[in-house]
Formats: C-alpha cells, structure tokens, sequence
C-alpha cells in the first residue's frame, strides 16, 4: 500500500532489522505513515514561497520538527 499506510515504513525497518527510526518526510501522508509506524517523523519544509503552508499542514499532520532544510537535521539528532 501506498502512503499514508505506515506498512513500507514497517517493511523498512524489518528489512534493515531495527526497531526504532526517525523518518524525514517533505508531505502530509509522510509523516502520517511515520506516525503510524511508531517513528520519529521530521518534516522538511523548504524555504520558498509556500513554506509557512506547509510547515503548518505538516505540523498538523503530527511532524515532531519541521525543518527548512536539510542540514537542520544535525541539530535534531544525536
């Protein structure tokens, strides 16, 4: 199944054998499927015109951070 099922999230994390992940997500349906997978969504967001819409729809969508770009990600994790 196709996002938001966190089904290939799930597979994905069998596959690799581990059992927690943070997964980097730029919609909705991405961190959806993190969420329902039980991991750690992180939205990225980007900064052009329809940045602040986004990082809202993915804040609502249940993003525990949304970043701007990518090499935010070094002051989210260890």
């Amino acid at each position: 199944p196709s996002k938001p099922s966190p089904d290939p999230v799930r597979l994905a994390m069998s596959r690799l054998g581990v059992e927690s992940a943070w997964m980097i997500g730029d919609t909705p349906d991405d961190i959806v499927a993190a969420r329902g997978a039980s991991v750690l969504p992180i939205g990225i967001c980007g900064d052009g015109a329809q940045s602040d819409a986004l990082r809202q729809s993915l804040g609502r969508s249940g993003a525990a951070r949304t970043l701007i770009q990518w090499s935010d990600i070094k002051e989210v994790l260890p």
